[in-house]
Order: structure tokens, then sequence, then C-alpha cells
């Protein structure tokens, strides 16, 4: 049987090379670039493993042998789900390898760009001293945090925040009210939300209800000049809105992982003193990295040899 693995960020595959031991299965690395070149690619794959390359209707509807599709990641907004079941194929992702480093980084962006690390650090640097800044900074325990999102990585940005806020409210809208419950963490509507809170931290998966939920409306909402941080998908934010909202003053700062177009970076967001970013890095450490690949191709294996998958995507 034939994985076929595309555009793999790793030159060493031994980690999943390891993973298929005493199977039949063979890895087959694909460097391809376009639609056009997936679909000479895998065409006889029986499996498929992709990281960022999309799986449109016009490759789901090309796959003879496929059974199943596995993202590297949590989201899997790459891969046109409802094509792939037309057509039999089995789409999975690995929804927990990253969860522990995706909210710290959160954590961290949260607590840099409320204290300004980086416009202190750029002060310093050149030879500035002082506390003022165009920005004031109030005291953390004074300030309440929404978090939009409160699957594994928003309930752990939720109870990791908590301790150092004045209190923590939260939407989702696949959570019933008793898990909310359960959780400890109030339930609050979007606009609640936007209206009444200092820090704002995105956790949903992009989909086309989410495409722009933080757009010049719902920014114009937004009473209190919050903090925005945004370790989920690049695709949530208009970015344009954003830039604008950071240079008026309206949004006091943003810490921002994704973006819409990676890699490409909003020149906008460069001349930014207010913005603190990272390149998509929120997940990693060498131990995220080595369960997401190792799990990956494990869920590859279960679904080829008759096992039942542990995460097909809902």
């Amino acid at each position: 049987m034939k994985l076929c693995y595309l555009n793999p960020p790793h030159d060493d595959l031994s980690t999943e090379h390891q993973a298929l031991l005493g199977t039949d299965i063979e890895l087959v690395p694909c460097a391809v670039h376009g639609e056009e070149e997936v679909i000479r690619a895998v065409n006889d794959a029986d499996a498929i493993l992709t990281v960022t390359d999309p799986i449109s209707a016009r490759i789901a509807g090309t796959l003879e042998r496929c059974k199943v599709i596995v993202r590297l990641g949590v989201g899997y907004d790459v891969i046109d789900v409802a094509a792939c079941r037309r057509r039999g194929i089995l789409v999975c992702n690995v929804p927990d390898y990253g969860t522990e480093e995706v909210a710290n980084h959160a954590l961290a962006l949260c607590f840099a760009v409320h204290r300004r690390i980086l416009a202190y650090d750029q002060n310093v640097r050149n030879g500035r001293w002082g506390y003022a800044l165009p920005w004031p900074i109030h005291r953390l325990s004074t300030l309440r945090v929404g978090v939009l999102g409160l699957g594994r990585i928003g309930t752990a940005l939720a109870k990791g925040i908590r301790p150092f806020v004045r209190d923590v409210i939260a939407f989702d809208p696949f959570l019933p009210s008793e898990q909310f419950q359960a959780k400890g963490i109030p339930q609050a509507a979007v606009p609640e939300i936007f209206e009444t809170c200092d820090i704002i931290s995105l956790h949903l998966p992009l989909s086309k209800e989410t495409h722009h939920l933080i757009s010049e409306a719902a920014i114009a909402q937004m009473q209190r000049k919050p903090i925005l941080i945004n370790v989920s998908r690049g695709g949530l934010v208009d970015s344009a809105a954003l830039s604008r909202a950071l240079q008026s003053g309206h949004l006091s700062g943003a810490g921002l992982d994704v973006f819409e177009d990676e890699p490409n970076i909003p020149v906008e967001y460069l001349a930014l003193e207010n913005v603190v970013l990272s390149p998509h890095v929120a997940w990693y450490s060498e131990e995220a990295n080595f369960q997401l690949r190792r799990s990956a191709v494990e869920e590859i294996v279960r679904a080829l040899t008759g096992q039942a998958p542990r995460n097909p995507v809902p």
C-alpha cells in the first residue's frame, strides 16, 4: 500500500518510517506544486498525509484507491471534507499534540503585549529610558478576558490566565451550557465579549461562519480597546481592519502567531510597535513535533489495517 506525503517539511523521515515498521505501507514523499501535480502524485495512493497542501473537491474526485487523508495538525480547512466523504474517503486530524504549547504561547503573547515587552526592549536598545509609552498599562488583575472557542486549547488558556485576571468568560458555539459549568468558565455571547473584555483570545476553527469574525464591524463593538490574541487561524481576522484599529488605537495591541496569507505578513503590521508577531510556531516543542508526526502515521496505519481511527473529523 502506498502512503503519499505531500511536501514533507522534514528531510529526515525516520520518525514516520519507524511508525510504519511491520506494515506493508510504503511511504512516498511527494514534492508537488499546485493541483495538477498533486493529482498526478496521488492518483494511486491508498493514503495521503498533508500539512498545507489543499485537497480540493477536484483532487478528491480523482482518487480511486485512497481510503484515508490525514492532516498533520488540528485544523483541517485545507481539505474538502464533504467531497472526500462522497468518495468514501476518511479524513482525520491530530487534535491533541500541541495543546500545552499553543495555550502557553497564547499566554506568553498576552503577557508580552500587555506589558509592552518589545516596545520597552526597543527603547533600551535605542538608549531611551522610562515607562512612558503611547499605550497605558493597566493592572492585569483588573482586566476581563474573553475566550472565543473553548476546546482543548481555549480551555487550557482560560485556566492558565484565570489566576492573573479579574475574570474570564467564553463563547463556544459547539459546547452545551453544562460543559461550560463543568469547566467552571462562565458562558457569554460574542457581543458581550466584544463589548466588555480587555483581552480577547481566538481559539476557533476556520469556517465560512468564522471567516473574518474579527471584522471592521466587530472591532467597532469593542468598547475597551482590547488586546487581541490569535494563535488559531489567520482567516478569523480581517487583516486590513485589524491594522487600521491598531494604528488608530481602537485596539491597544495584538499578539499574532497566524496570518491570512502565510508566510506573507501584511506590511502594515511591521511598522506597529503594539504588535508581537511569531511565525506560526505556537504548536512547537520537540515533544509536540514528535507526537504530531508519530500520531499522524499511526492514524494512517489504523485506517489501512481495518482498525477504528482515533480522530476522524466531525
